[in-house]
């Protein structure tokens, strides 16, 4: 009668280990999720905030280009085709950066659903 005692409390015992090592994994799953969608909401915050500067800078360059001629100095037709060539090539980077990023995003179940819904995140 004791030996089965001891056998049940036994395999009670192990029962108990394995769930709560399961339940361990679990939580451990759920909190590396957690972690890898703030890591992507930050590259994906960082990305949005270089573009909106650049796209700050491009407007106060087009806003010196509109102003050249009151503030005395007149900028030559080369350098403004040099300018103009220089924003489009950097605008092509960033546009192309953020392409590869959102399809990289969109290879994993999880980056699906961020780009996706891009209002949501």
């Amino acid at each position: 009668m004791e030996m089965e005692e001891a056998g049940t409390r036994d395999q009670a015992v192990k029962l108990g280990l394995a769930a709560g090592g399961l339940f361990a994994l679990v939580l451990l799953r759920r909190w590396m999720r957690r972690r890898k969608i703030k890591k992507i909401l930050k590259a994906r915050a960082r990305m949005k905030a270089r573009l909106e500067k650049s796209r700050a800078k491009e407007a106060k360059a087009e806003k010196g280009r509109r102003r050249a001629g009151k503030k005395g100095r007149e900028r030559s037709m080369a350098e403004q085709l040099i300018r103009f060539a220089v924003f489009q090539f950097l605008k092509k980077i960033i546009s192309e950066q953020i392409k590869q990023t959102q399809l990289d995003l969109g290879k994993g179940r999880l980056g699906k659903k961020l780009v996706g819904a891009p209002g949501e995140a």
